[in-house]
């Protein structure tokens, strides 16, 4: 199943198993520990709200009561007189608050206290009533005052001290219940708190095996195709471009497959092609192609390209097999001898990206040729063993970065070629004595000068006379100069 996703998707699958267990986890947590403190705040707001009147409540209905009785004063200038309340306003507001306490309760011992104030309530509403009409009664002279100030007393002493005494209790069994329910809540957060912790450990053992399997299955689908592309990877190291990756995925390293194997085949394309050219150089009997051709140059390059292939750097492989390609095939040149100055230039530009890419960190180079000469013919293969002279005996025996400037320009009625180097330079006798072979000929010479060298040489006074040939200088600041001096002849160069 894990293969038929991308690896993002796998990824995602594998972070989801583990964060949604989680976060339930943590949301159980968090919802047990606010039902709690909910049940906490529920209760302390039922103590607070009934502590308020509990303290106040039989004061208040007692002293009023009592100042009305002894006093004879109306109900209706209680609320006037200091300490005093209005009885029935006040009652109004103790039921008001009952029914908000009933409402509050939290357990059924609770709710029955409220019932009981509530009872308590109408009969003391009832006895305060019985107060009041004693009182309008004495009033009004309508009974006699002495036995109505003793009822009302017998009322205040025996009813209305008696009940406001049963609701002060009510309130105050009221708020023990509920301070009881205190104890309940603990018990139910222990009792989740267990419940929770085992339910912790529960899922995260799951969690873990589950994860476990599912990163072991990821792993797997992942490792697995790219230890395969690594073995496919040493085979073509060691030469055998016709292996293949062949697992089936449908992800990203389906794509590293299917780019590999097309990398493969083209580099063994490749390589199959610079065999084909090196045996068809190897056929060429031509002297000139023995004496220019450098077997190490040939090897080096290949070793490169292998070695690229290996580290998989394909681009840079395509560049190299297509710059070596490019300098064969201007080499070859159909047998023909001579080529453009453009088709030349184009050569020499091989060469030096070829050895560019061999010494990149000591070697750097231009070519400055002029396009007004593109189309002049000169003998192919002039330029490259004076460059190959310059990497191999002035750059690379020199400290630092080396660079090579090859130019090609007209003047008057001559091409002139340069190929300066920042090397090492040429010690004097050395140059007086490249300089004599320039006008000389033969086998010591090539022997002195290098078969490269020598053949260039040779080949200008063969094509053109003595008078144009090849020459040396040495650099200000040291490093070396070659020139040619041609002819500026515009032939046919394939006749």
């Amino acid at each position: 199943m894990t293969k038929s996703l991308s690896l993002s998707k796998r990824l995602s699958l594998l972070i989801v198993t583990i964060m949604v267990p989680l976060v339930a986890i943590i949301c159980y947590l968090i919802g047990s520990l606010m039902t709690f403190w909910n049940a906490y705040d529920q209760i302390v707001m039922n103590v607070r709200y009934a502590n308020e009147y509990y303290t106040d409540f039989k004061k208040n209905i007692d002293d009023s009561m009592y100042y009305a009785v002894i006093q004879l004063v109306k109900f209706d200038e209680l609320g006037e007189k200091q300490n005093t309340i209005e009885p029935y306003e006040y009652l109004d507001q103790i039921r008001g608050n009952c029914d908000k306490l009933m409402e509050l309760a939290t357990t059924s011992q609770s709710h029955r206290q409220v019932i009981r104030m509530q009872k308590s309530l109408d009969t003391l509403e009832e006895r305060i009533h019985d107060i009041e009409v004693n009182l309008d009664l004495n009033e009004k002279n309508q009974a006699p005052q002495k036995e109505l100030y003793q009822e009302n007393v017998e009322l205040l002493e025996n009813s209305v001290y008696i009940l406001t005494e049963i609701m002060e209790d009510a309130m105050r069994d009221y708020i023990y219940y509920e301070t009881a329910n205190f104890k309940t809540i603990q018990e139910e957060l222990s009792h989740r708190q267990n419940f929770a912790i085992m339910m912790s450990v529960g899922s995260l053992i799951t969690l873990i095996i589950v994860t476990l399997i599912l990163a072991a299955r990821i792993s797997r689908s992942v490792t697995a195709p790219i230890q395969q592309l690594c073995n496919v990877a040493e085979q073509a190291a060691k030469g055998d471009f016709t292996a293949r990756a062949n697992f089936k995925t449908d992800d990203e390293i389906s794509v590293l497959r299917r780019s590999f194997n097309h990398m493969t085949k083209e580099i063994g394309r490749l390589v199959n092609g610079i065999k084909t050219e090196q045996e068809n150089l190897r056929a060429t009997e031509s002297k000139l192609m023995q004496a220019q051709i450098n077997p190490h140059f040939l090897y080096n390059t290949l070793d490169t390209i292998v070695w690229l292939a290996e580290e998989n750097k394909n681009d840079e492989v395509i560049s190299m097999v297509t710059s070596l390609s490019d300098f064969f095939r201007t080499m070859l040149n159909d047998g023909k001898d001579y080529v453009l100055v453009q088709d030349e230039e184009k050569h020499i530009k091989s060469y030096l990206e070829i050895q560019h890419t061999r010494y990149h960190d000591i070697l750097e180079y231009e070519v400055q040729i002029d396009e007004e000469v593109y189309e002049y013919v000169i003998p192919k293969l002039m330029l490259q063993p004076l460059v190959e002279n310059a990497i191999y005996h002035g750059i690379k025996n020199k400290r630092g970065m080396g660079k090579i400037i090859v130019m090609g320009y007209k003047r008057y009625n001559e091409l002139i070629f340069e190929v300066k180097d920042n090397g090492i330079g040429i010690k004097k006798e050395k140059l007086q004595e490249l300089n004599e072979i320039s006008v000389t000929s033969g086998a010591e010479s090539q022997v002195r000068a290098g078969f490269g060298v020598a053949n260039v040489r040779e080949r200008i006074h063969h094509y053109y006379g003595k008078e144009y040939g090849l020459f040396y200088e040495n650099e200000e600041g040291g490093g070396t100069r070659a020139i040619i001096v041609l002819p500026a002849k515009k032939i046919k160069p394939f006749s």
